[in-house]
C-alpha cells in the first residue's frame, strides 16, 4: 500500500472512528460492535459514499447501512472440517497424513532455533518426531490395506476455529428473512439499531417476540422514554 492510500484509508478510519465512539459497543469475542441512531448512520453513509469499497473494507464493516433493525442476537460458531463418507474420506486421508506431518516437521524446526536447543537436545526431539511420523505411517498403511475393513471419518472438532457472528431479520421486497453475518475482529462492526420500544399496553406474546433473551426464559426491552409517552 502507497503512502497516498495509507494516508486516504487513515483519514477514512479517523472519520469513522470520530463518528462511532459517540455510540455504546458490545464486545463478541474479539469483535466490537457498536450500534448507531439514524443521525448516525446518515453521517456514515455520507462519509463511505465518497470513498472506495476495498478502503471502506480496511476501516469499518457496516452492517445494514440504511436499513435499521429492531432485533439481533450475536454469539461465537465453532467451524470444522468434517467428512464421513467412506468414498470421500479415502480421497483425503494421504494428503491429510502429509500436512500433518509437514506441519509437525515445521513446527519442530522452528522449536529448535527459537530456543537455541543443543545438539544433543536436537538429536532426542528429532528422534521422538521421526519416531511419531513413522508409527503414523504405519497407521495409515493398515488403513489403506483395510480400507474395506474399517470405519475411517476425518473431524477437526478438536483444533475447529471460532467465528463471532450476528444473526439479524431484515426484509426484502417485503418479507422478513434471517440473515447470518460473521463479525470482523480486525475493524469495527456497525449496525443501524433501532429497538421496538416496550409500551404499557403491549401483551406477553408481542413482547416476547419483540424483545431480547439472553438466556433461559429472560426477555427485555428498551423502555419509551417519558417525553415519548406523552406524546401518545
Amino acid at each position: 500500500m502507497d503512502k497516498k492510500v495509507m494516508d486516504e484509508v487513515g483519514e477514512l478510519r479517523g472519520r469513522v472512528m470520530e463518528v462511532i465512539l459517540e455510540y455504546r459497543f458490545r464486545e463478541v469475542g474479539k469483535a466490537k460492535i457498536y450500534f448507531v441512531d439514524e443521525v448516525g448512520d446518515m453521517r456514515l453513509r455520507s462519509i463511505l459514499s465518497e470513498a472506495e469499497e476495498k478502503d471502506v473494507r480496511k476501516v469499518c464493516h457496516y452492517i445494514n447501512p440504511g436499513e435499521a433493525i429492531e432485533k439481533y442476537s450475536v454469539g461465537i460458531r465453532g467451524k470444522h472440517r468434517q467428512i464421513t463418507q467412506k468414498e470421500s474420506t479415502r480421497r483425503y486421508i494421504e494428503g491429510d497424513f502429509e500436512v500433518w506431518k509437514n506441519s509437525l516437521l515445521k513446527d519442530t524446526k522452528e522449536i529448535i532455533s527459537v530456543h537455541q536447543k543443543s545438539d544433543h537436545e536436537i538429536e532426542i526431539i528429532n528422534e521422538e518426531v521421526n519416531n511419531k511420523i513413522e508409527i503414523a505411517r504405519g497407521e495409515l498403511a493398515y488403513i489403506l490395506e483395510n480400507y474395506d475393513k474399517v470405519v475411517v471419518k476425518i473431524a477437526g472438532f478438536t483444533h475447529q476455529k471460532y467465528f463471532p457472528y450476528i444473526q439479524y431479520v431484515n426484509t426484502f421486497d417485503g418479507e422478513k428473512k434471517k440473515q447470518n453475518e460473521h463479525l470482523s475482529v480486525l475493524v469495527p462492526n456497525i449496525l443501524y439499531y433501532n429497538p421496538t420500544r416496550y409500551r404499557s399496553d403491549i401483551k406477553i406474546d408481542e413482547f416476547i417476540k419483540s424483545s431480547r433473551n439472553p438466556f433461559g426464559d429472560v426477555y427485555y426491552m428498551e423502555q419509551v422514554c417519558k417525553d415519548d409517552d406523552s406524546e401518545d
